[in-house]
């Protein structure tokens, strides 16, 4: 080989040398570089995660908490309005006795006054019919209150609502519910008042049924041997006190509706 030869070879060959320490040179940083990147990404991973796992912890105690705390709120919701049921329920049975009686008071004064009316003393069945016919005019609450009389042997007198019973003893009726009913009625005649209030289920004007709870109160007028009464629906007052309940939970439990079906 020349001499120019063995220099062009030195030349190659240490040319190569200097190419394969700078591929080196430039891999190894880069190389580097992603294993850092790497490291980097993982912990920023298990550091996510880690903050993920305390956010869901921290949420699942807040939402604990909320709870606990509705339900308390509920609680006491509920309680108020329990002792403000409770209490409508103890004035509307103040108030419905009060009026029950007021009412039989005033019904035995018309009958009274027809009692004593001289064109009427002489034939006792004009005075019945009178009588009868004087209370059978007389409605109140929409027409769903009204006056009934049955005589000292249960033989009903005046049925407003059922007028086909007129002149039937009910003692002997075929309904043991309105049996039971008048033998009670005539056992509250027996007391030193000579009435009394008893509850029960009757049949509604414009309504289905005989199971309309119903508080009634009558007193005996004795120059007739008449049981006369009149009654209120229970269930009716009780919508009513129902609607009063929710419609004041609703405004003097700071909106505690709106909570329960919206959330705070």
């Amino acid at each position: 080989m020349s001499e120019e030869g063995e220099v062009g070879e030195v030349t190659r060959s240490w040319g190569g040398a200097m190419t394969s320490k700078a591929k080196i040179a430039t891999a190894v940083p880069t190389r580097m570089a992603l294993w850092a990147l790497l490291a980097i990404l993982t912990i920023g991973a298990i550091w996510a995660y880690q903050d993920y796992r305390s956010l869901t912890r921290e949420l699942d105690q807040y939402q604990k908490t909320h709870i606990e705390e509705q339900k308390a709120f509920l609680k006491l919701v509920v309680s108020d309005m329990t002792r403000y049921v409770r209490s409508e329920r103890d004035m509307f049975e103040a108030v419905a006795i009060q009026e029950l009686k007021q009412r039989v008071g005033e019904a035995l004064t018309i009958v009274d006054n027809v009692y004593r009316r001289p064109d009427l003393s002489e034939d006792r069945a004009v005075l019945e019919t009178a009588v009868r016919e004087t209370l059978r005019a007389i409605r109140y609450d929409n027409g769903r209150g009204y006056f009934f009389i049955i005589d000292l042997d249960g033989v009903s007198q005046l049925a407003t609502d059922h007028p086909h019973n007129e002149g039937r003893n009910l003692l002997d009726a075929k309904s043991p519910e309105i049996s039971s009913l008048v033998a009670r009625i005539l056992e509250l005649t027996k007391n030193e008042q000579g009435g009394g209030f008893v509850n029960h289920g009757w049949s509604k004007p414009g309504e289905d049924g005989q199971a309309h709870r119903k508080l009634s109160y009558v007193q005996l007028y004795e120059p007739l041997g008449w049981v006369i009464g009149t009654g209120i629906y229970l269930d009716t007052a009780l919508e009513k006190n129902q609607a009063a309940a929710w419609a004041r939970g609703a405004v003097s439990s700071g909106g505690w509706a709106y909570i329960l079906f919206f959330g705070s």
